[in-house]
């Protein structure tokens, strides 16, 4: 679906006679982004998880318009600790897709990373349409086994409520 919706993105943008460099910019993203998910290795530092996250969202950005904002916050300790690579993305594109994007008035989603106690605590959260009830798909279940592979006692809790959002709180215990 990412794919096609990209590509959709672009061809819309040549329809509309959109500016060169502006779709120049959009597709280089897609291409890095794309570079990036084939490639990445086992783990790799939360700086390099949170790049790729903000390239995914600025694809989205550029898809949705003033439907989607984002903010970003990583404390320095975070920067470059160890994580499985792609934890992020199926949750982001969660809170895009079902969350935002279904949500007439858009929102806003929030992810942030920081340590304490020599935890790393990631949070991703969204003011999309939220649930009353979670059914975790293939992409939640993966990053919760590949959490676990990672470190057995890393935790992730999902909190949704309807008309509120979701929250995934993301805890990496060494």
């Amino acid at each position: 679906h990412f794919l096609f919706n990209t590509i959709a993105t672009a061809l819309s943008m040549l329809e509309i006679e959109e500016d060169k460099d502006k779709i120049k910019k959009y597709l280089l993203e897609v291409a890095n982004l794309l570079r990036k998910s084939v490639d990445a290795p086992e783990t790799w530092t939360v700086n390099e998880e949170i790049e790729l996250t903000k390239s995914y969202l600025s694809i989205n950005k550029t898809r949705l318009g003033e439907k989607l904002e984002f903010e970003i916050s990583v404390s320095d300790e975070c920067l470059y600790k160890k994580i499985p690579a792609l934890i992020l993305q199926p949750i982001v594109e969660n809170a895009v897709v079902h969350g935002i994007s279904k949500s007439k008035n858009g929102g806003k989603i929030y992810v942030s990373c920081t340590t304490v106690d020599e935890q790393i605590i990631i949070t991703i959260k969204d003011t999309g349409i939220g649930a009353d009830k979670i059914v975790k798909g293939t992409g939640i279940k993966l990053v919760e086994e590949r959490l676990k592979l990672f470190s057995k006692n890393s935790t992730m809790d999902i909190v949704s409520k309807q008309n509120e959002g979701t929250t995934v709180k993301i805890i990496i215990k060494d």
